[in-house]
Protein backbone atom coordinates (compact mmCIF):
# COMPACT_ATOMS: atom_id res chain seq x y z
CA UNK A 1 0.00 0.00 0.00
CA UNK A 2 2.67 2.13 1.04
CA UNK A 3 4.87 1.54 -2.45
CA UNK A 4 0.99 2.38 -4.20
CA UNK A 5 0.83 5.99 -2.65
CA UNK A 6 4.30 6.97 -3.56
CA UNK A 7 4.09 6.07 -7.20
CA UNK A 8 0.65 7.86 -7.17
CA UNK A 9 2.28 10.62 -5.39
CA UNK A 10 5.27 10.68 -8.33
CA UNK A 11 2.65 10.29 -10.72
CA UNK A 12 0.80 13.32 -9.85
CA UNK A 13 4.20 15.20 -9.24
CA UNK A 14 5.59 14.81 -12.65
CA UNK A 15 1.92 15.50 -14.24
CA UNK A 16 2.05 18.68 -12.44
CA UNK A 17 5.64 19.14 -13.99
CA UNK A 18 4.30 18.73 -17.41
CA UNK A 19 1.13 20.79 -16.80
CA UNK A 20 3.25 23.90 -16.00
CA UNK A 21 5.53 23.89 -18.67
CA UNK A 22 5.28 26.72 -21.43
CA UNK A 23 3.34 28.50 -18.30
CA UNK A 24 3.12 32.73 -19.15
CA UNK A 25 5.67 33.90 -16.99
CA UNK A 26 4.56 37.06 -15.09
CA UNK A 27 7.29 39.25 -15.72
CA UNK A 28 7.86 39.18 -19.68
CA UNK A 29 4.75 37.78 -20.59
CA UNK A 30 7.12 34.90 -22.37
CA UNK A 31 6.17 31.15 -22.89
CA UNK A 32 9.37 29.38 -22.73
CA UNK A 33 9.37 28.46 -19.54
CA UNK A 34 9.33 25.11 -17.41
CA UNK A 35 8.72 23.47 -14.17
CA UNK A 36 12.08 24.21 -11.86
CA UNK A 37 13.75 22.25 -9.18
CA UNK A 38 10.88 20.50 -7.16
CA UNK A 39 8.04 21.81 -8.84
CA UNK A 40 6.32 24.65 -6.76
CA UNK A 41 8.36 27.41 -9.04
CA UNK A 42 8.67 27.43 -12.64
CA UNK A 43 11.79 29.47 -14.82
CA UNK A 44 11.59 31.60 -17.36
CA UNK A 45 13.98 31.40 -20.09
CA UNK A 46 13.74 34.53 -21.42
CA UNK A 47 13.97 36.71 -18.29
CA UNK A 48 15.26 33.93 -15.90
CA UNK A 49 12.35 35.15 -13.59
CA UNK A 50 11.78 32.20 -11.27
CA UNK A 51 8.03 32.55 -10.03
CA UNK A 52 4.79 30.36 -8.78
CA UNK A 53 2.42 29.46 -11.44
CA UNK A 54 -0.78 31.53 -10.76
CA UNK A 55 -2.68 28.52 -9.71
CA UNK A 56 -0.41 27.94 -6.78
CA UNK A 57 -0.14 31.43 -5.70
CA UNK A 58 -1.56 32.55 -1.97
CA UNK A 59 -4.85 33.73 -1.09
CA UNK A 60 -5.16 37.41 0.16
CA UNK A 61 -5.95 35.87 3.23
CA UNK A 62 -2.77 33.81 3.89
CA UNK A 63 -0.71 36.58 2.75
CA UNK A 64 -2.03 39.34 5.56
CA UNK A 65 -1.72 36.57 7.70
CA UNK A 66 1.78 35.99 6.83
CA UNK A 67 2.55 39.66 7.07
CA UNK A 68 0.77 40.50 10.11
CA UNK A 69 3.63 38.52 11.81
CA UNK A 70 6.15 40.87 10.76
CA UNK A 71 6.98 42.86 13.61
CA UNK A 72 10.18 44.97 12.59
CA UNK A 73 10.16 48.16 14.09
CA UNK A 74 12.67 51.02 14.92
CA UNK A 75 13.37 48.99 18.61
CA UNK A 76 14.52 46.16 16.74
CA UNK A 77 18.55 46.10 16.61
CA UNK A 78 18.93 43.11 14.22
CA UNK A 79 16.27 44.78 11.70
CA UNK A 80 17.91 48.31 11.49
CA UNK A 81 21.08 46.62 10.64
CA UNK A 82 19.52 44.58 8.03
CA UNK A 83 18.07 48.23 6.22
CA UNK A 84 21.32 49.67 6.78
CA UNK A 85 22.25 49.84 2.62
CA UNK A 86 19.05 51.15 2.04
CA UNK A 87 19.35 53.99 4.31
CA UNK A 88 22.98 54.58 3.76
CA UNK A 89 22.46 54.90 0.24
CA UNK A 90 19.36 57.60 0.47
CA UNK A 91 21.23 59.42 3.11
CA UNK A 92 25.09 59.55 1.36
CA UNK A 93 23.25 60.03 -2.46
CA UNK A 94 20.16 61.91 -2.20
CA UNK A 95 19.27 65.26 -0.38
CA UNK A 96 16.05 65.68 2.24
CA UNK A 97 14.57 67.56 -0.95
CA UNK A 98 13.48 64.78 -2.63
CA UNK A 99 10.42 63.05 -2.40
CA UNK A 100 9.94 59.40 -1.35
CA UNK A 101 7.11 56.74 -1.86
CA UNK A 102 8.17 54.14 0.50
CA UNK A 103 6.35 51.95 -1.73
CA UNK A 104 5.46 47.87 0.30
CA UNK A 105 6.38 49.88 3.54
CA UNK A 106 4.56 46.88 5.77
CA UNK A 107 2.86 47.74 9.18
CA UNK A 108 5.40 49.00 11.02
CA UNK A 109 6.79 51.56 8.28
CA UNK A 110 10.27 51.33 10.15
CA UNK A 111 12.11 53.52 6.93
CA UNK A 112 9.57 55.53 6.19
CA UNK A 113 10.20 56.76 10.30
CA UNK A 114 13.61 56.82 10.01
CA UNK A 115 13.77 59.17 6.64
CA UNK A 116 11.15 61.03 7.72
CA UNK A 117 13.58 61.91 11.40
CA UNK A 118 15.81 62.99 8.81
CA UNK A 119 14.08 65.35 7.29
CA UNK A 120 12.73 63.32 4.03
CA UNK A 121 9.38 63.83 2.67
CA UNK A 122 7.74 60.77 2.49
CA UNK A 123 4.68 58.86 1.56
CA UNK A 124 3.34 54.73 2.44
CA UNK A 125 1.71 52.87 0.22
CA UNK A 126 1.07 49.09 0.93
CA UNK A 127 -1.77 47.23 -0.30
CA UNK A 128 -2.71 45.37 3.12
CA UNK A 129 -1.70 48.31 5.69
CA UNK A 130 -1.34 51.70 3.89
CA UNK A 131 -3.51 50.93 0.80
CA UNK A 132 -3.99 54.55 -0.94
CA UNK A 133 -3.97 54.18 -4.45
CA UNK A 134 -4.04 58.00 -5.35
CA UNK A 135 -0.60 58.05 -4.35
CA UNK A 136 0.05 55.79 -7.17
CA UNK A 137 -0.88 58.82 -9.53
CA UNK A 138 1.86 60.89 -8.36
CA UNK A 139 5.41 61.43 -9.03
CA UNK A 140 8.56 60.61 -6.69
CA UNK A 141 11.70 61.62 -7.05
CA UNK A 142 12.86 57.98 -5.40
CA UNK A 143 11.04 55.09 -4.12
CA UNK A 144 12.13 52.83 -1.66
CA UNK A 145 11.05 48.95 -2.32
CA UNK A 146 12.89 47.24 0.32
CA UNK A 147 11.81 43.38 0.89
CA UNK A 148 8.53 44.15 -1.36
CA UNK A 149 9.57 42.67 -5.50
CA UNK A 150 9.57 39.28 -4.28
CA UNK A 151 6.25 39.03 -2.89
CA UNK A 152 4.34 40.28 -6.73
CA UNK A 153 1.99 38.33 -8.34
CA UNK A 154 1.73 40.28 -11.35
CA UNK A 155 5.46 42.04 -11.81
CA UNK A 156 5.23 43.29 -15.19
CA UNK A 157 2.40 46.03 -13.84
CA UNK A 158 3.56 46.68 -10.45
CA UNK A 159 6.53 47.61 -11.98
CA UNK A 160 5.18 49.24 -14.52
CA UNK A 161 3.34 51.52 -11.89
CA UNK A 162 6.43 52.19 -10.17
CA UNK A 163 8.12 53.31 -13.35
CA UNK A 164 5.43 55.91 -13.88
CA UNK A 165 5.62 57.22 -10.18
CA UNK A 166 9.22 57.78 -10.79
CA UNK A 167 10.23 61.37 -12.44
CA UNK A 168 13.44 61.60 -14.86
CA UNK A 169 16.38 60.33 -13.38
CA UNK A 170 14.61 59.26 -10.07
CA UNK A 171 15.50 56.18 -8.13
CA UNK A 172 13.97 52.56 -6.98
CA UNK A 173 15.99 51.88 -4.18
CA UNK A 174 15.20 48.33 -3.23
CA UNK A 175 16.27 45.18 -1.11
CA UNK A 176 15.32 41.43 -2.26
CA UNK A 177 17.55 38.29 -2.06
CA UNK A 178 18.94 37.84 -5.58
CA UNK A 179 19.40 34.09 -6.27
CA UNK A 180 22.48 32.64 -8.02
CA UNK A 181 22.76 29.34 -7.16
CA UNK A 182 21.78 26.15 -9.41
CA UNK A 183 18.66 24.12 -9.67
CA UNK A 184 19.60 21.71 -7.33
CA UNK A 185 20.56 24.21 -4.67
CA UNK A 186 17.63 26.03 -5.13
CA UNK A 187 15.26 22.99 -3.49
CA UNK A 188 17.05 23.85 -0.28
CA UNK A 189 17.12 27.61 -0.52
CA UNK A 190 16.11 29.15 2.84
CA UNK A 191 14.58 32.43 1.03
CA UNK A 192 11.82 30.48 -1.06
CA UNK A 193 10.73 28.83 2.04
CA UNK A 194 8.56 31.83 2.40
CA UNK A 195 5.08 31.35 0.81
CA UNK A 196 4.43 35.09 -0.38
CA UNK A 197 7.88 35.28 -1.88
CA UNK A 198 5.83 34.31 -5.31
CA UNK A 199 8.60 35.93 -7.83
CA UNK A 200 12.37 35.23 -7.54
CA UNK A 201 14.79 37.38 -9.09
CA UNK A 202 18.50 36.41 -11.24
CA UNK A 203 20.91 39.04 -11.90
CA UNK A 204 19.74 38.26 -15.81
CA UNK A 205 16.35 39.20 -14.45
CA UNK A 206 17.00 42.82 -13.43
CA UNK A 207 18.99 43.07 -16.61
CA UNK A 208 16.07 42.10 -18.54
CA UNK A 209 13.96 44.99 -16.26
CA UNK A 210 16.43 47.67 -16.69
CA UNK A 211 16.39 47.24 -20.94
CA UNK A 212 12.43 46.78 -20.69
CA UNK A 213 11.57 49.92 -18.94
CA UNK A 214 14.85 51.78 -20.41
CA UNK A 215 16.47 52.17 -16.87
CA UNK A 216 20.21 54.47 -17.24
CA UNK A 217 21.61 52.29 -14.92
CA UNK A 218 21.35 49.40 -12.89
CA UNK A 219 23.30 48.67 -9.52
CA UNK A 220 23.54 45.55 -7.53
CA UNK A 221 25.48 45.37 -4.30
CA UNK A 222 24.76 42.03 -2.46
CA UNK A 223 20.89 42.15 -1.78
CA UNK A 224 20.75 46.08 -2.30
CA UNK A 225 19.75 47.05 -5.88
CA UNK A 226 19.18 50.35 -7.48
CA UNK A 227 17.71 51.04 -10.80
CA UNK A 228 17.88 54.92 -12.06
CA UNK A 229 15.73 56.24 -14.76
Amino acid sequence: MANAIKKTAKIKSTALKIFRMHILCPLCHGYETRSYADGKYSLCYNCKGLFIPSDALPDVKTEYSRYLKHHSTVDDDGYLQFIKPIIEYITNLITIEHRCLDFGSGQYSTISQILRKKGYSVEQYDPFFYNHPQLLQEKYDFIVACEVIEHFHHPFESFESLHSCLQDKGEIIGMTHIYDGNEEQFKRWYYRRDITHTFIYQRDTFEWITNQWNYSKLHIDGRLFVLTK
